[in-house]
């Protein structure tokens, strides 16, 4: 992406240049009625990463302009900055050839609509990517290895036989995070109440099915583990859902509101806005 004028360009700036190209972004309103009108409108976008000063810490945020620029502040149209925590989610009907996608924040959400599957998963995947995994007080973290898979590759755990890659498997009481081990880079987040199914085989892997109300919607994922620690993961995901149907906001909320709660607070923990421990609620 990062070719031509735009790398030098750039690379006299404090940051990077992440992604970019073009989307459909929904700009619909209502009227005085409540009565949406669906509208739409083609722009080009750039994910952007800022480094501070020391080049110790970084914030990304998404530009947008009528046309590919040459430059980031050239005619920009809109800014959506990610503070103080966002969120990603895809819809995809594939039968339909809808690849839709959704970037939150508390303030604003951002929703887009690419041509092909392939350009959902890159943007998804980037995006996600700019969270990092936070030093860990809750649950449990285990090292696993991504077996390759269509699946996988669409939540950017790129892995062939001769170049496994190695991740964390983070599980805690609100959900099951993937991210790169060396980076610290998420990959993908699972609520719990998003976790269709989860199992164990006998060469010591772990199996994932997650729902289509997960944010990086439905996928099976399977890992082998470092440790042979297939059967530790599956337990504490178990204790942990278990609590979760026993618990007080399972009666008071429907499966689809609580998926969304827990992820809400998934985020917050993640972006260090929620210190969570083991005895807190739900």
């Amino acid at each position: 992406v990062v070719i031509g004028l735009w790398y030098i360009v750039f690379e006299k700036m404090s940051g990077k240049l992440v992604y970019g190209g073009y989307l459909e972004k929904d700009v619909s309103t209502s009227n005085s009625s409540t009565i949406k009108r669906s509208k739409k409108q083609k722009s080009y976008f750039i994910l952007y990463q800022n480094l501070s000063q020391d080049g110790l810490s970084s914030e990304s945020n998404l530009y947008e302009y009528e046309r590919k620029p040459k430059t980031l502040t050239d005619n920009v149209r809109a800014i959506l900055n990610f503070r103080p925590m966002y969120g990603v989610t895809k819809h995809v009907d594939i039968q339909n050839k809808r690849y839709k996608y959704e970037i939150f924040t508390p303030q604003v959400t951002w929703r887009f609509e690419a041509d092909s599957l392939s350009a959902v998963d890159e943007w998804c995947t980037h995006l996600q990517s700019q969270i990092v995994l936070p030093e860990i007080n809750i649950g449990k973290l285990f090292e696993v290895c991504p077996i390759s898979s269509e699946d996988m590759r669409r939540i950017g755990a790129r892995t062939s036989a001769t170049d496994p890659s190695v991740c964390y498997l983070h599980v805690s009481r609100i959900g099951v995070t993937l991210a790169n081990k060396y980076n610290r880079c998420i990959l993908a987040q699972w609520p719990l109440p998003s976790i269709r199914s989860y199992t164990t085989t006998d060469n010591a892997e772990f199996y994932i099915e997650a729902g289509r109300r997960a944010p990086m919607g439905e996928g099976k994922y399977m890992f082998s583990t470092t440790m042979n620690n297939h059967n530790a993961i599956w337990e504490t995901i178990n204790k942990y859902i278990t609590q979760i149907k026993l618990s007080e906001p399972e009666q008071q909320y429907t499966h689809e509101r609580l998926n969304a709660l827990l992820y809400d607070r998934l985020r917050q923990w993640t972006h260090g806005i929620l210190d969570l421990t083991e005895q807190d609620g739900v």
